[in-house]
């Protein structure tokens, strides 16, 4: 008797006691938690593009190939440390993948920024006004293009807008930032390996056999050219494929939402 009392309390919380009504909320609800979840990691994907882009242009920034006279006056052709301009000075080695890669994120963190700002300018409008909303809401397509217009310019404007304004700038002012980002990038050149690195490094290169260790670079030499730009491009394109894949991937939320809402109602009225 007491088994079957428990038993049936057991299948009235799992669904059998529960209104149609109640279903549906309860359905919404952790189909709304869900869609939260995967707001959040968007948000976080969005964030980490100017991360992504500083790491890859610093990543793929090599100095060019050139010629160096020894001192036996015999011509050697070897890569040049890479070079980059950095608020009016030039730096090289480490210094300039750091700069390029600080180039990077900070024009991607403005495209982000211009986005943001515009996006929440126009919700701000369109909040206080109706005939807008409605606008929007009816001519998608125009609503489109007029944003993509509007964002267009004003990331064609606020660099223009941003060099005019250095350009006004004092000579001892301008002197004074590419003195102190010289500074900067001896100390960036004077950075080595942590000595507990090269350690750990070396010692692990101990117990590695000599056949295998020509495996990389025989890889290297049997890989097709093709393959090699495929993988560069895919790595310079890196923040532009993480914005898309993204932003394509929050155009299905709705019906993901939907999607999760039948299966969590479903659940629960078959429970």
């Amino acid at each position: 008797m007491q088994i079957s009392a428990i038993s049936s309390a057991n299948s009235f919380g799992r669904g059998y006691g529960i209104s149609d009504e109640d279903a549906q909320r309860i359905a919404l609800s952790a189909a709304l938690e869900k869609a939260d979840k995967r707001r959040s990691k968007t948000k976080l994907a969005y964030a980490s593009i100017p991360v992504i882009a500083g790491l890859t242009a610093a990543a793929l920034t090599r100095g060019k190939m050139g010629t160096v006279i020894t001192e036996a006056n015999e011509r050697l052709i070897k890569r040049m440390p890479p070079v980059s301009e950095f608020l009016g000075r030039t730096v090289e080695g480490k210094a300039a993948k750091v700069s390029e890669g600080l180039k990077s994120a900070g024009n991607w963190l403005g495209l982000m920024g211009t986005a943001v700002v515009g996006g929440l300018g126009l919700k701000a409008i369109a909040d206080k006004s109706d005939g807008y909303r409605n606008f929007r809401v009816n001519h998608p397509a125009l609503t489109f293009l007029g944003d993509m217009a509007l964002f267009t310019a004003a990331i064609i404007a606020l660099p223009m807008g941003g060099r005019k304004l250095y350009s006004k700038l004092s000579p001892e002012f301008k002197a004074g930032v590419a003195k102190n980002v010289g500074n900067v990038a001896e100390r960036i050149n004077k950075l080595e390996t942590p000595k507990f690195v090269k350690n750990g490094i070396d010692a692990v290169a101990k117990y590695i056999p000599e056949s295998i260790k020509g495996i990389p670079n025989l890889i290297a030499e049997h890989t097709p050219a093709a393959i090699k730009d495929f993988g560069k491009g895919i790595l310079r394109y890196a923040p532009e494929i993480t914005l898309f894949t993204t932003f394509f991937s929050s155009l299905s939320e709705p019906s993901r939402i939907k999607s999760d809402f039948a299966k969590e109602y479903n659940n629960i009225k078959n429970a």
